[in-house]
C-alpha cells in the first residue's frame, strides 16, 4: 500500500472534521429555531344559543419557543390534553360569525387555543397560532 502525500493527508483530515462539526452545528441551530405543533383536521363545534350548529374542521399550527418544556417534550406529552380543551371550551362559547353558520371566528379561535394552551403549559412557550385550512363539516 502506497503512503499518501502530506498535502492530502492534510486535506483529508480538514474534511473529515468539517464533516464532523455539520451535523453538530445544524443541531444548534435547529433548537434555535422555533418548532411548529400541527394540529391537523381538529373538529370544532359552532354552537349558537346552546345548541350545536355544526363542526368545523380546522387545520393550524402552534409556533413555540424555543424553551425548556419544548427541548424535553413536555408540550408534547400534553398535546392531547390541550386538543381536548380546546374542544370542550369551542362547546361553551360561540365561535362562529354571526349570521354566517360555515364561518369561524378566527380571532376568537385564536384566544380560546392560546387559553387552553395556558391550562397545560405556559403561555410564554407558544408565540402565535396559524390556520392553515378552515373546513366546514356537515350542518346538523
Amino acid at each position: 500500500m502506497k503512503k499518501l502525500p502530506w498535502f492530502m493527508v492534510l486535506v483529508l483530515t480538514i474534511s473529515a472534521n468539517f464533516l464532523a462539526v455539520t451535523p453538530r452545528a445544524l443541531a444548534a441551530e435547529k433548537v434555535k429555531q422555533s418548532p411548529i405543533i400541527k394540529f391537523d383536521g381538529l373538529a370544532v363545534p359552532i354552537v349558537e344559543d346552546g345548541q350545536l350548529r355544526q363542526y368545523i374542521l380546522v387545520r393550524f399550527y402552534v409556533e413555540a419557543s424555543p424553551s425548556d418544556s419544548t427541548r424535553t417534550g413536555h408540550i408534547f406529552q400534553k398535546l392531547p390534553y390541550i386538543r381536548d380543551a380546546i374542544v370542550q371550551t369551542a362547546y361553551k362559547s360561540n365561535l362562529g360569525l354571526a349570521g354566517q353558520v360555515n364561518a369561524l371566528d378566527q380571532d376568537k379561535f385564536r384566544a380560546l387555543v392560546r387559553q387552553s394552551w395556558a391550562q397545560f403549559v405556559s403561555v410564554k412557550d407558544m408565540k402565535r397560532v396559524v390556520i392553515l385550512e378552515i373546513r366546514p363539516g356537515p350542518r346538523l
